[in-house]
């Protein structure tokens, strides 16, 4: 997918701008102006940064500006390739591109899907990325904890992977995590099964989470 006209749009309201802007306010005001919603701008923000076509200015409250590449570009826009089926294994901002582009029709137009629930996978992303224990993270959002499992296994189903070994082995022990995949190996994947086996002994949101590591090999 060619996303090269988003940026160009919003490369020109920050060429409007007669004072600093800081992400989310120009996220806003593309917004307004576009029809898009803020998680899809936010998004859009960090892939021109990423592209080199605007930066971030920390000394002033975090605001952005255009660079000279970015005048550039603006003058001479051309494509930027992204393909939402490529990027589920890679970097944080790959995962939050596929993310906001795979909800989009094949005419272009957003699906009616709710910003609040795109907010929610980006920031999970972003916990993974750094580490956090997904507990905390649940406590942090107001969730449950089988809301994020949940919210995992949909991505996974997506075809978006992560990593969260770091917090398996906060809660589980390494060698009964391993004791687990092994079982699973085994009998392949058979929740029902598992739980039958290990439920007396583990909670089924611990048995979810090393089912989802298995999954995740």
């Amino acid at each position: 997918m060619d996303i090269h006209a988003h940026i160009v749009k919003l490369l020109d309201v920050l060429l409007q701008q007669e004072e600093p802007i800081t992400r989310q306010q120009l996220a806003g005001q593309l917004t307004s102006a576009a029809g898009e919603d803020d998680n899809f701008w936010l998004v859009m923000t960090e892939k021109a940064v990423h592209e080199g076509l605007v930066k971030t200015k920390p000394a002033k409250s975090k605001t952005v500006a255009i660079t000279p590449a970015g005048r550039k570009f603006r003058k001479n826009p051309t494509a930027i390739e992204v393909h939402p089926e490529e990027t589920a294994n890679d970097d944080e901002l790959s995962m939050k591109l596929s993310i906001v582009l795979s909800q989009r029709r094949g005419n272009g137009e957003l699906a009616h899907v709710s910003s609040e629930h795109t907010r929610l996978q980006i920031k999970l992303i972003r916990a993974i990325d750094r580490k956090i224990a997904l507990d905390e993270f649940a406590e942090q959002e107001h969730l449950d904890f089988d809301s994020i499992l949940d919210e995992l296994e949909k991505m996974l189903q997506s075809g978006h992977r992560f990593n969260i070994r770091y917090f398996v082995d906060e809660v589980i022990e390494q060698q009964d995590t391993q004791e687990i995949l092994d079982f699973f190996d085994a009998n392949g994947d058979n929740m029902e099964l598992c739980n039958e086996e290990w439920g007396d002994v583990y909670k089924t949101q611990e048995l979810r989470l090393i089912h989802y590591l298995w999954e995740t090999r």
